[in-house]
Formats: C-alpha cells, structure tokens, sequence
C-alpha cells in the first residue's frame, strides 16, 4: 500500500499521473521483485570462474583427476546457478503480474481516470471519491479525456458533486465514447469479412451445415 500528494501547489494532473506511475514501478522494482538483490548470482560467477580456471591450471600440468574433479565441481555450481537465475527471474514476473489499483480523492480521483484511460496496461481499477473532473490545459503537458477508461472504475459522490453532475457528465460521455468505439469496430469487422470473400477462396467447400463455405479472418471462422 502506497500513497502520494501534491509534488508542488497548483492544478498538476499531468505530473501527478507520472507520479503515479514512478511509484507503481518503485514498488515493483524494488519492494516486491527486489532488484537490486541477485540472491548470490554475482558470487556464484566469481566461483565458477575460479573453478574453470583451476580446471585449465591442471589440464596444463597433466593433473588429470584434479581436473575431472573441478568439472564435476563445476557442473554443481552451473546447476546452482540456474536456480539462483530461476528463482530472480520467477520473482520478477511475479511482480510484474500484480495487480494494481488506485484510490483517489478530488484532483487525485480525476488522475486515477486518466490512469485507467492511458495507462490501462499498469491498472485494475480504481476508485474515486468525491470526483474533481475538471481539466486544465497545462502549459508544458497539456491532458484531456478521452473518456474510453478500460478497467473497472468505480465513482463516489457527495451530495455536491451529485449536484454539479460532474461525476454523471463523465460517466454519460464515457458511454457514448464506447457506443461509437463498438459500432466502429463492427463496421470494420464487416468490411474485413467483405474483403476476404472478395480475395479468399472458402474452405470446406463442400462440407455439409457449413453453409456453402467459411473463411478465416483474423482467427474468426465467417459462414455464408
């Protein structure tokens, strides 16, 4: 669980939503995966590379079962050094898979938005409470709504700004983003199927409740 505020006075969504982000990696990075951390893997190099050059060293005086005890020695070391390898590595993804939610209050809840509208791949969801979703345009990082947040955003409102329709507005203009999104998606997916009747040949002409042929298109199977 982490938290911020205000880097500086002023109406900085903008900044505030790198901020966010810097936090998220942080964590990630060195909280839960522990980066910096090798877990023994520069140390298990350095014997390794001992150990190959002991090995040479009785190769070249003819110390033959020196030698052969030093690979074995190796060979254990190389597998210890998978599992160390495996281990930072399991821990990395692991981080990288959390999932990630933000709270936020006033100007905070309307850079959660724009978190769940432009960053939809760090995030989960969000919550807002007492939603402040006004934008200004900023001097040196301008932002504005796209209204098309892609996770889960729950909206908390007071009696204020119920009555400034604020938290309404957004949601309104959210839906008709998306309404638009998905008749404009299944013209597109009409005129892709279109093309490929013109430029495929069907497949399974002949196979009966097939309706005469199928096509392929972008891993969707269309009937005629």
């Amino acid at each position: 669980l982490t938290t911020t505020t205000y880097r500086k006075p002023g109406y900085i969504v903008g900044q505030a939503l790198q901020d966010i982000e810097d936090l998220r990696t942080y964590v990630i990075d060195y909280v839960i995966w522990d980066k910096e951390n090798d877990f023994g893997r520069q140390d298990c190099l350095d014997e390794l590379a001992e150990l190959e050059k002991l090995k040479q060293e009785a190769v070249k005086k003819e110390e033959y079962f020196d030698a052969q005890d030093y690979k074995e020695k190796i060979i254990d070391k190389k597998d210890e050094l998978r599992e160390i390898e495996l281990y930072y590595f399991k821990r990395r993804d692991k981080a990288y898979d959390t999932k990630v939610y933000i709270y936020g209050e006033g100007m905070g809840a309307a850079t959660a938005l724009l978190a769940a509208e432009r960053l939809r791949k760090n995030y989960h969801g969000i919550l807002c409470l007492n939603s402040a979703l006004y934008i200004q345009k900023e001097a040196k990082s301008p932002v504005s709504w796209c209204y098309k947040p892609c996770v889960p955003a729950v909206l908390m409102t007071n009696r204020k700004t119920i009555y400034a329709k604020i938290s309404q507005n957004y949601i309104k203009l959210t839906k008709d983003a998306l309404s638009k999104l998905e008749d404009e998606e299944e013209l597109a997916d009409i005129m892709e199927f279109q093309q490929a009747v013109r430029t495929q040949k069907p497949e399974d002409e002949n196979k009966e409740g097939e309706g005469g042929g199928a096509w392929i298109v972008k891993g969707r199977r269309r009937h005629l």
